[in-house]
């Protein structure tokens, strides 16, 4: 199970390239909170890139 860069994975393997990967044996409840964490990263860099664009707006750039 890929826990972190599914696109990424995916494109590799489309186009037959080996890529450096870490393997760790993880069970169902690491897995979850590895993705809870990806998905927090997510949404802050989501609400800063919104913030910093609002703010761009409204000075005029």
């Amino acid at each position: 199970m890929v826990v972190f860069g599914h696109r990424g994975t995916l494109v590799a393997r489309e186009l037959g390239i080996k890529v450096k990967a870490v393997v760790k044996q993880l069970d169902d409840v690491s897995s979850a909170v590895a993705q809870g964490q990806k998905i927090h990263r997510a949404l802050i860099y989501f609400l800063v890139s919104a913030h910093i664009s609002s703010r761009t707006y409204w000075i005029g750039g």
